[in-house]
């Protein structure tokens, strides 16, 4: 039997609690649309502008975040990482530098992780065909002939330019646009003078405070098994968040579980994590990192996470008897499990 699971449901999102003594009235103003293949909700806590104005501020971050889809979008023939995936094979093609500095992210992040994160993954993913109707397991040769190609190696960049070292390359900017997408508009709103924000992007989180929200902020991380369930949370005023699991995107066959997280050394579904929340300074660093530490799995991933500055994590995987978790040196004392 054989069922496909696509899901924009948020991964993790924010608590705030209001109306409490001795507290600053917050009058949140908030809009959410559908971006990015995901619900997207921008926050302001406000007492300092007024509806119009902060309904104008958010506007412009939503532009923000359309730019970045048009840029990073594998779906979109005519963005600029599409049109860069058929120009980079015939030779050097100069990039555009938010575009570049996507891809030398991505690099940066596949070094640390060995591979475990990797954009050239591209050929993969048209190989296991998540988004189709009737989606199916790929042959074995189909998938060695699309490891053949991957291979962030593969990159060559001079300068503004770059180019595939085999025409079969094919970046997907996938685990990383859109925490990048979150970045920029965040960094609209504090252009424009917001001092107290949220945005969650399909689970893709950034958020920054003032004395209204000090200290009543938690990022609650879902139970990957039970849809109305929570797993845990932590606190957090400022900072970054994502997370990916097995459960966003998947399809059962025979009882088994293929997700659409890849391991790009196997070719397959990485089987080691269920669920990995990364909390870091930046969206785009915590977006790329919760795909590389779920797919080299709880104990390199937690590994790679305590030997990085400024980033915590919490790995939730299977284990006999159910769901296990290991959390950062970071996070120790402040992530709480729902018992």
């Amino acid at each position: 039997m054989k069922r496909f699971y696509n899901s924009c449901t948020f991964l993790l999102f924010f608590v705030i609690y209001f109306n409490c003594n001795n507290q600053p009235q917050i009058q949140p103003i908030e809009e959410t649309r559908i971006m990015m293949d995901t619900f997207v909700t921008i926050t302001i806590y406000n007492n300092y502008f007024t509806n119009e104005q902060a309904q104008h501020i958010i506007e412009k971050a939503f532009a923000a975040m359309t730019r970045v889809d048009t840029l990073a979008n594998n779906y979109n023939d005519s963005s600029k990482v599409s049109l860069l995936n058929i120009q980079a094979r015939e030779g050097f093609a100069e990039v555009d530098p938010d575009l570049m500095y996507l891809i030398k992210k991505s690099i940066e992040v596949a070094e640390l992780s060995d591979g475990a994160f990797d954009i050239t993954v591209s050929p993969l993913i048209d190989v296991w065909h998540f988004d189709a109707e009737e989606p199916e397991l790929p042959s074995k040769a189909d998938i060695q002939q699309a490891l053949q190609v991957v291979n962030y190696k593969g990159i060559v960049i001079d300068e503004n330019r770059l180019k595939f070292a085999d025409r079969s390359i094919k970046i997907d900017l996938g685990g990383i646009a859109k925490g990048f997408a979150v970045d920029e508009a965040m960094n609209v709103l504090v252009e424009n003078g917001v001092r107290d924000a949220l945005i969650n992007a399909g689970g893709d989180i950034k958020a920054i405070c003032s004395e209204l929200t000090e200290g009543r902020r938690k990022v609650w991380i879902r139970h990957p098994r039970q849809r109305e369930e929570l797993y845990g949370y932590f606190q957090m005023d400022n900072g970054s968040v994502a997370t990916s699991g097995d459960y966003e995107r998947y399809m059962m066959i025979d009882s088994v579980r293929y997700h659409h997280i890849l391991d790009p050394n196997t070719g397959y579904p990485a089987m080691k994590s269920i669920s990995v929340t990364i909390q870091a300074e930046d969206a785009t660093t915590a977006d790329a990192l919760a795909t590389a530490v779920f797919v080299l799995g709880p104990e390199k991933g937690m590994k790679m996470i305590n030997q990085l500055d400024k980033v915590e994590g919490v790995i939730l995987f299977p284990e006999e008897n159910g769901i296990k978790h290991i959390v950062s040196e970071g996070l120790e004392d402040r992530f709480q499990k729902v018992e």
